[in-house]
């Protein structure tokens, strides 16, 4: 099942009428903001890759003479449940800012920012933290800043599981999400000189690094629309906990058909700047045909975001702030079965952009 443009727009069409700030962004902030080039992806493409890393290709070294060559293809994978996640992420580079709260404010020139975010998704709930410190000039030359201290107490879904809507609600029955926006709430306050403002409620969306890895530059905006951020990250990690992915196989074994299917348990950690992961996990290959093949085992690998075959997914007036890819993922592999015979090996998934299904092959040998 594809996650690509029509979800995507409908996500930030579906944020600009909880800011009501599309109108400004594409009219007032267009000639503002300068484009700022980045590889990144769509928060499912990369998390389902990332978090479905190493359930693709596998190729097995022989143990034993009287091992067989195995020749499997991986078909229809997909993510059963995305499992606890912690994110953290902290930064960066200014791209542009505004604030329309008051008259001080909307003449203001943004020089700098900074901000971090902490925080956890369990099932179809968000927790955590999100500071921002916003600095500039006034009209006049006087510098003025902006703080901003808020409680993560929700998110905006990407994609939910196990139904897979990406309408940004899930459906009854989801178990888990992957987020694409956090949502905060908190206050606010302003200093000008040595004057500092009473504290002022505030509501925030804050656009997570999957949507824009590489350090690329992603969107911080109030409820309201009154105020907007785009700057770029420093540090962006996630850690995914137990996340269920499960697939068919098909191939040969020796000379014999082979049918049947896997599950995993994968542990992610994630770097977004960087682009990479490590991964680790259970796999279990179940209902196979023959059944000599149904064993169980661990994996260990690497996984990276490829910089060809992006799909540019920024909302209108905010160029560079998203774009899809795909991922890739290696690694090594042994698993057993009761009576002792085993496969041992490497793999190689592909996930290809966008989407968040993913295949691969497993070439070796069983004995």
């Amino acid at each position: 099942m594809e996650f690509g443009k029509l979800p995507k727009v409908s996500f930030f069409r579906m944020l600009f009428r909880i800011t009501g700030s599309g109108k400004i962004m594409d009219q007032r902030l267009r000639p503002r903001y300068m484009a700022i080039t980045t590889l990144s992806v769509l928060a499912l493409l990369f998390f389902a890759s990332s978090i479905s890393v190493d359930v693709g290709s596998y190729s097995f070294a022989a143990s034993s003479s009287k091992q067989q060559p195995v020749s499997l293809s991986i078909q229809n994978g997909f993510i059963a449940n995305a499992g606890p996640q912690e994110w953290t992420m902290s930064g960066g580079i200014l791209g542009m800012a505004y604030d329309t709260a008051t008259p001080v404010l909307s003449t203001a020139t943004w020089t700098a920012v900074n901000y971090s975010m902490s925080a956890n998704v369990n099932g179809l709930s968000a927790s955590g933290t999100f500071k921002l410190h916003l600095h500039g000039t006034t009209a006049d030359g006087s510098k003025i800043s902006v703080r901003v201290h808020t409680i993560i107490d929700g998110a905006m879904p990407a994609v939910c599981f196990p139904s897979y809507s990406v309408t940004g609600t899930c459906a009854p029955g989801d178990t888990s999400e992957i987020p694409a926006y956090f949502v905060a709430s908190g206050y606010l306050t302003v200093r000008t000189g040595s004057t500092i403002s009473p504290e002022y409620p505030v509501s925030l969306v804050i656009e997570d690094a999957a949507l824009n890895p590489f350090g690329g530059p992603i969107m911080i905006s109030s409820t309201d629309g009154s105020l907007l951020v785009v700057a770029t990250y420093s540090h962006a990690r996630t850690a995914w906990q137990d996340v269920q992915t499960a697939g068919m196989l098909t191939g040969t074994l020796g000379s014999t058909g082979v049918s049947g299917g896997f599950t995993q348990t994968i542990h992610t950690e994630e770097d977004y700047v960087a682009g990479t992961a490590q991964d680790s996990g259970t796999i279990f290959l179940v209902g196979m045909t023959p059944s000599s093949l149904n064993s169980q085992g661990q994996f260990h690998g690497t996984s990276t975001i490829p910089t060809n075959g992006t799909i540019d997914c920024s909302p209108p007036g905010l160029p560079g702030t998203c774009t899809e890819t795909g991922y890739s993922s290696t690694g090594t592999f042994s698993s057993s079965d009761p009576k002792g015979s085993s496969l041992q090996g490497t793999y190689n998934v592909q996930w290809p952009a966008p989407s968040i299904s993913f295949g691969g092959t497993i070439t070796g040998t069983f004995g």
